[in-house]
């Protein structure tokens, strides 16, 4: 079992062992290209493991884990990479080209630690940090893989990179990239066999006609066709016995024209049609226990966090910076007491403070909910941190429910004192809350205008457009 139980590892001779083409002997390598004479996967087998690999990192992005700079500069060397596949060039780092590399980052991690990643704490930091480096040696590794070892390493890296995606995301885009993600392993492990059985022969292996590049493309022609029947055939059998077998009796096929829903209920992005779907799902994803009176929180807004950007199709936040706010005191069990700051606009406020207690359903997102303006966090959260728009994080949180007491200030203002407030918005708030789409239907802005016409004072005219959108839809 030698040369089956441990596909990855090396098995006979010195190029299986996992070592380097380039200490094989002459005979050996001139042996090795003999057998490779008539027909050869290698292109085909080092393809599909970049794209194996590729399809995982793609995964991993469609998370956002992962700042811009760093998915850019993979994804144009795995382009690199892949383009040079397809016009036979070898692009390959020469092995001291790849210690120097590595001396270099050695250095760069440094830099990389202290200065270029950014987080509220040294551990966000370092775990920052570590992600680029294994980044790194991922892209150096792509560059300068020889050995079966090699060839293990990556895929092993891409089956982790689509591990971390399971957990971190429960989008639906991760089911297309899984699709071909079992597509292209498929057609590593097959075109790895070939290679692997070609070299390990007694004879070089003949092919149909006598030209190496028709063998190669026929070969390869053949790879595909099977790849892409295995994995019609395995996707098919998992929807069978996942999916159709297991909820049979419970209707579901009787669903399968339903329209989906987001189940959690919340989103930190929201696009243009989405907030109608969410209104009417029925999932319960918090729940409220008043320490007080429960009129207190009657009319209450509950908060997650404010989308201050808005591009024509979709709200999101293009500001990802928070500040951290560690615990004032500790009490009995591990309970740990947090002071919130006032955010600007709210020192003047009319304050009527309400405690509360909050549970949470398992969700995705790291916010921690509120009614109005949370003052007081009684939890077992080691630190929260808190964005530009006053919302709650905790950066650490797990997906499992769990639960915390609030103390928070719902006063506010009257009509009349909204009215009387001065009409010039600070150019900080009108940056945060006020800033319009890069392109503006002129329409809207002309509607805008006829709504407010006769409102005297801001607040009078965003309750005009307010009622307008209202009453026109729903």
């Amino acid at each position: 079992m030698s040369g089956y139980a441990l596909p990855w590892l090396a098995s006979r001779a010195g190029y299986e062992r996992g070592l380097p083409m380039a200490r094989l002997t002459a005979e050996q390598h001139a042996e090795l290209l003999k057998k490779q004479r008539h027909i050869s996967v290698e292109r085909y087998f080092e393809v599909s493991l970049l794209l194996m690999l590729t399809t995982a990192f793609l995964t991993i992005t469609t998370t956002r884990k992962l700042d811009p700079a760093s998915t850019v500069v993979v994804f144009a060397a795995l382009a690199l990479r892949l383009w040079s596949y397809f016009h036979d060039r070898d692009w390959s780092l020469a092995p001291r080209t790849v210690t120097r590399i590595a001396i270099f980052y050695v250095f760069f991690y440094g830099l990389d630690f202290f200065i270029f990643t950014a987080g509220p704490t040294i551990l966000d930091h370092m775990l920052g940090a570590t992600v680029h480096l294994i980044l790194f040696a991922t892209l150096v590794k792509v560059f300068s893989a020889r050995t079966y070892r090699d060839y293990g390493y990556l895929a092993t890296l891409s089956f982790m990179m689509m591990l971390a995606s399971a957990i971190l995301t429960v989008s639906t885009t991760f089911i297309a990239c899984f699709i071909f993600y079992v597509l292209f392993s498929i057609s590593t492990f097959i075109s790895y066999e070939i290679k692997r059985s070609t070299e390990a022969a007694a004879r070089a292996a003949e092919g149909p006609t006598a030209s190496a590049a028709r063998n190669r493309r026929a070969i390869e022609k053949a790879l595909s066709l099977t790849t892409g029947g295995l994995a019609a055939g395995i996707v098919a059998l998992a929807a069978a016995l996942f999916f159709v077998i297991p909820r049979y009796r419970t209707g579901y096929l009787t669903n399968l024209g339903a329209e989906r829903q987001n189940i959690t209920g919340f989103s930190e992005s929201v696009n243009l049609g989405d907030i109608r779907k969410i209104l009417r799902s029925n999932q319960v994803v918090m729940r409220i226990i008043p320490q007080d009176n429960p009129r207190q929180l009657a009319g209450t807004k509950w908060r997650g966090v404010a989308l201050t950007s808005f591009d024509g199709r979709h709200w999101y936040n293009d500001n990802t910076e928070q500040v951290t706010i560690l615990p004032a005191a500790f009490a009995e069990g591990g309970v740990q007491r947090i002071l919130l700051p006032r955010s600007e606009g709210w020192q003047a406020v009319s304050r009527k403070r309400v405690r509360y207690r909050v549970i949470v359903a398992p969700l995705t997102t790291d916010v921690v909910f509120a009614a109005a303006m949370p003052r007081e966090l009684a939890s077992h959260m080691r630190f929260v941190t808190v964005d530009e728009t006053s919302g709650v994080h905790n950066p650490q949180h797990g997906y499992s429910p769990f639960g915390y007491e609030v103390v928070s200030e719902t006063g506010l203002p009257s009509p009349n004192e909204l009215r009387r407030t001065a009409a010039d918005v600070p150019p900080a708030l009108r940056l945060i809350y006020l800033r319009l789409p890069p392109t503006l239907d002129a329409r809207v802005e002309s509607l805008t205008r006829e709504l407010i016409s006769k409102a005297g004072n801001n607040y009078d005219r965003a309750r005009a457009v307010e009622a307008y959108l209202r009453d026109n839809f729903r």
